[in-house]
Formats: structure tokens, C-alpha cells, sequence
């Protein structure tokens, strides 16, 4: 399979090593959330993957406060590393992202073993 665009399912196609240009920290949350955004006030380092970010588009919602909340989604392929699970965030440059799917494994064509994710970026406005 080839890098770019769409395959069945609505996944983007398994990314070429090229593709691979985003520095991902995976982290396990402990201590209290954020109740608007998830984000754990304490993230321990699980490990550091390079991998592909893809924009899936957002939305912002109206609280009883008159306060927005947008949510920013996100698609995430990475070499397989079974130390990645759901209940992790993702720390991508200067945003932390939330997992909000299973973690797929996928084995290309060429034998190569990759994870999936969906994974959401919260900010309060």
C-alpha cells in the first residue's frame, strides 16, 4: 500500500517512511483531569514514536456558561508498539491529544506492523 489518501473503512493508507515526520510522546495519565479538556494534571513518559498526524476536522460547542469548548480531531499512524494503549495522551508539539479509539493494528502488505488511533485535541474558549 501506498502513503496518502483513503482505503475502505475511512482510514487514511498506511503511511510511507517519509510520512513519518511528527514527534509523538506517549504518556500515561494519573492524578486529577481537566473536566472541559481530559488533559491529566501529571503524565508519565511511556515512550517517543515518530509518526503521521491527520487533520479530521473539529467542532465547538456552547456550555450552559456561555464558555466554547472546540474539539479538534486527529488521526494518528505510527510503528506498532504494544506499550500504546487507549487510556494514554499524546503530547504532539505544543498540544496534548486525548485517545479516543482503540489503538488498531494493521500489517501492510510488506509485512510492516503499524497502529491506528483516533485522538482529540480539547481547548476551552
Amino acid at each position: 500500500m501506498l502513503g496518502g489518501g483513503c482505503e475502505a473503512g475511512g482510514l487514511m493508507a498506511t503511511p510511507t517512511a517519509q510520512e513519518l515526520t511528527q514527534k509523538l510522546v506517549f504518556k500515561t495519565p494519573s492524578g486529577s483531569r481537566n473536566a472541559a479538556t481530559g488533559v491529566a494534571s501529571i503524565l508519565t513518559t511511556v515512550d517517543t514514536f515518530w509518526g503521521r498526524v491527520a487533520d479530521l476536522g473539529g467542532d465547538v460547542e456552547q456550555t450552559d456558561q456561555s464558555e466554547h469548548i472546540a474539539r479538534k480531531r486527529y488521526e494518528i499512524w505510527t510503528r506498532y508498539s504494544a506499550d500504546i494503549t487507549a487510556f494514554q495522551q499524546v503530547v504532539w508539539g505544543t498540544k496534548t491529544l486525548i485517545i479516543t479509539s482503540a489503538p488498531q493494528k494493521i500489517i501492510d502488505g510488506s509485512n510492516r506492523w503499524w497502529l491506528v488511533m483516533q485522538a482529540e485535541h480539547v481547548t476551552e474558549e
